[in-house]
């Protein structure tokens, strides 16, 4: 594992090496202090000397996900397979962004996007087709129940975290675009409704959303056109959330 680390391609030889678990890599204080701010504030001490040890994070598995992203800005394969699969994308998405935080590299909780982008389009497919048949056969759309309990659990298990955490405000976006992906027909919803009060300014963020889309749909953009075509304007779901902000 450290090897991929010594493997860097780079001419500058190694000046640090770091210690995580039972592994050691042989890594640059440049690029370290130029990605991380622990690093930074580790590297800036004069007394400190290699190698460094990670006294209080001891997983060499999830530290090789962090190098391989400051170095290369790559996903590391195991990684990238969690992010892949429905049943283990919450926990590695929790675990890219306690090391965000932990290690002081913002951008790192960047990789979780796509992943995320495209776990919940697909979920809105399914949600708007189980909208329309329980409405064809109910008829009323805010006493439709969450098309899967265990993935909208999770959608606002970790929206919560994202929200109230102001380092995750680059990853906030990409909950709101779960909404818009449903055409904003889940705001009718109690459930999500529900769930959207206890998740401090997400409301805020939904609305602004709501307003983004119905000003771009009006002035006429071809692509918006086309997806709102049939369906009511975006702004006509603001009011399910006017007395959440």
């Amino acid at each position: 594992m450290g090897e991929q680390a010594k493997a860097s391609d780079l001419e500058e030889v190694s000046d640090v090496a770091v210690i995580c678990g039972d592994t050691e890599w042989d890594l640059h204080q440049s690029i370290l202090r130029d990605a991380s701010t622990h690093f930074r504030d580790i590297l800036a001490d004069s007394k400190i000397k290699s190698p460094i040890y990670l006294q209080s994070f001891k997983d060499p598995v999830k530290f090789q996900w962090l190098v391989t992203y400051i170095y290369s800005k790559e996903v590391e394969p195991d990684l990238a397979q969690l992010l892949a699969k429905p049943k283990t994308i919450t926990r590695a998405c929790v675990d890219v962004l306690f090391m965000a935080t932990r290690f002081g590299v913002e951008s790192f909780q960047d990789i979780i996007h796509k992943p995320l982008r495209r776990l919940f389009s697909i979920e809105a497919v399914k949600f708007q087709i189980h909208l329309h048949c329980f409405i064809m056969d109910k008829g009323k759309i805010s006493d439709c129940p969450a098309h899967d309990d265990h993935f909208t659990n999770k959608f606002f298990f970790l929206a919560r975290l994202v929200y109230t955490n102001e380092s995750f405000r680059r990853t906030r976006r990409i909950f709101v675009q779960y909404f818009s992906f449903t055409l904003y027909q889940a705001l009718r919803t109690d459930r999500y409704r529900r769930e959207i009060e206890v998740t401090p300014g997400f409301a805020e963020e939904l609305l602004f959303a709501l307003v983004d889309d119905d000003v771009n749909c009006q002035n006429g953009t071809k692509e918006l056109n086309s997806k709102w075509h049939g369906v009511v304007s975006p702004c006509s779901s603001a009011p399910f959330l006017s007395h959440l902000v």
